[in-house]
């Protein structure tokens, strides 16, 4: 069985902002930026594999500025 998990790697900017990339189970990468009032971006990737990194990148955020 193969792995199906998506692989997250980020860091944390000044200002609240959050740049990252999650690593999908095909090994392409999709990249990512919030901004600081929590808007975000996805690039690098098909519109279809960023369409996968949503629910992510939406959990990333709401644990981010829950705990802020």
């Amino acid at each position: 069985m193969s792995n199906t998990r998506i692989k997250t790697e980020m860091k944390f900017l000044e200002g609240n902002k959050i740049e990252g990339r999650f690593i999908l189970p095909d090994h392409t990468i999709t990249n990512f930026y919030v901004h600081e009032n929590g808007e975000w971006e996805q690039f690098g990737n098909t519109q279809e594999n960023q369409k996968k990194t949503i629910k992510e990148l939406v959990k990333l955020i709401q644990v981010f500025y829950t705990d802020l």
